[in-house]
């Protein structure tokens, strides 16, 4: 039995308060806590279902309708699976991505034109 957040084209962030959440543990705070929504969700409080931070577990829990999630856009094409529907969420703050590499690798020409990419795309500070 999936979410009824899974019919809608896209929902807001405020819609799933009070719907179960899949979690990573306590310890990835800042991680934790953006993946949650906790800063726009009002007052709501979150209620946490099942907590792993393994992919596959944080998937099944999903897939058996014991819990939501708050993934990157990316997900939708990395983890596409049975009984996983991925939608728009509005009323979250976006994701940022930063990008590391080590000084070794600065002579790959893959990792150099990787870096390239990403600082020629690189939206305005």
């Amino acid at each position: 039995m999936g979410s009824h957040l899974a019919q809608l084209a896209e929902t807001k962030a405020a819609a799933s308060c009070g719907t179960s959440r899949s979690s990573s543990p306590p310890r990835k705070r800042v991680w934790r806590d953006y993946w949650l929504a906790t800063s726009e969700r009002q007052g709501h409080p979150v209620l946490i279902g099942a907590v792993t931070d393994q992919p596959d577990a944080f998937l099944t829990v999903i897939a058996d309708g014991d819990g939501i999630a708050l993934v990157p856009e990316s997900a939708a094409r990395y983890y596409a699976r049975p009984g996983i529907t991925y939608r728009p969420v509005t009323g979250v703050s976006p994701s940022k991505v930063g990008v590391a590499w080590s000084p070794v690798n600065d002579t790959n020409p893959v990792g150099q034109d990787f870096v390239r990419c990403c600082l020629d795309n690189k939206p305005p500070a």
